[in-house]
């Protein structure tokens, strides 16, 4: 079973977030969401807990204000959000299964607080696509990208959905340091080569 590879959908900082999976840095008043100061809601309630999950379930990789974002995989774009207050975002299942817990399935990854797509839902993508442009819509104290990833059930649902994170898992083991963007050309070059292929062995056959 072949295991799933993210490349990081923000192409110049490298691996630089400000709060992983398990962090849980931000609170929350009057529906707007700011960080702790040494480790402490100095006004308002701790934002995670206030929605069910057990910590962040993501991972907050530094973004400037329309930065360009990328696709860190192929798939279908499933997700779209335009709600403004929720946050603009987009979630892109993979075309194929991929080994989880010992069986195969599908995964989604999820990219919030942006500031416009340039994909709507049903589009097909290729890894390192540009998708679209980061911001702070949403529940956000400053501009990044939130990044997330869910195993996802046979009808395209959560496969976990009482995990503590609604079905979230930690992105970080299936991470790859490299930038999506710089993938497409060695991609291209894999796809002519498995046509090539294909197209060399049905000849065979009818030869």
């Amino acid at each position: 079973m072949k295991k799933l590879e993210l490349y990081l959908p923000v192409n110049k900082y490298g691996i630089c977030w400000s709060q992983d999976f398990f962090g849980n840095n931000a609170c929350i008043e009057d529906g707007k969401v700011f960080t702790k100061q040494n480790g402490v809601c100095t006004r308002g309630i701790e934002f995670y807990p206030s929605v069910g999950l057990q910590s962040h379930g993501g991972l907050d990789i530094w973004a400037r204000h329309q930065e360009s974002l990328y696709a860190s995989h192929s798939g279908i774009v499933s997700e779209m959000s335009t709600d403004l207050k929720l946050g603009y975002g987009l979630g892109i299942t993979t075309d194929e299964k991929y080994e989880y817990k010992g069986t195969e399935v599908k995964f989604k990854s999820r990219y919030w607080h942006l500031d416009s797509f340039v994909v709507v839902a049903g589009d097909k993508v290729k890894v390192g696509q540009l998708i679209g442009y980061a911001d702070s819509t949403g529940y956000s104290s400053s501009s990044h990208l939130h990044f997330e990833l869910k195993p996802l059930n046979n009808e395209g649902g959560n496969l976990e959905p009482n995990n503590g994170w609604r079905g979230r898992i930690d992105p970080m083991p299936y991470l790859i340091l490299k930038p999506a963007s710089e993938i497409p050309p060695l991609m291209l070059k894999v796809e002519i080569l498995q046509h090539l292929v294909s197209l060399w062995t049905k000849l065979k056959s009818i030869i």
